[in-house]
């Protein structure tokens, strides 16, 4: 997935986002968010992943089952707009508008 171009990107296309989801049932799951401030090219990023823990493994199916619906629910936020970046003081944020259930 890519984001809506802005000039003084780094990414293909005019992008300034990139979202990488990685599925390995075998081994990891995972998700990788990099944004860009498309005026000083500061860099933001977010991880969503299973980390070290063998997911093939039946007692690690919950733990993966969690992480993929994380990983799911990062991605729907994103494209309602949920996900913002902006400034901080003097970084470069990502901000999460979650919704209160």
């Amino acid at each position: 997935m890519d984001g809506g171009g802005h000039r003084g990107s780094r990414y293909p296309g005019g992008s300034t986002w990139r979202a990488t989801v990685v599925v390995d049932p075998r081994r990891w799951l995972g998700l990788a968010f990099e944004t860009l401030d498309p005026v000083t090219g500061r860099r933001a990023t977010y991880d969503i992943d299973t980390d070290l823990y063998d997911i093939s493994q039946d007692e690690q199916r919950e733990f993966a089952e969690e992480i993929e619906s994380d990983i799911v629910e990062f991605l729907d936020n994103l494209r309602n707009r949920v996900v913002l970046r902006g400034n901080g003081g003097s970084k470069f944020v990502i901000v999460f508008l979650w919704r209160l259930r």
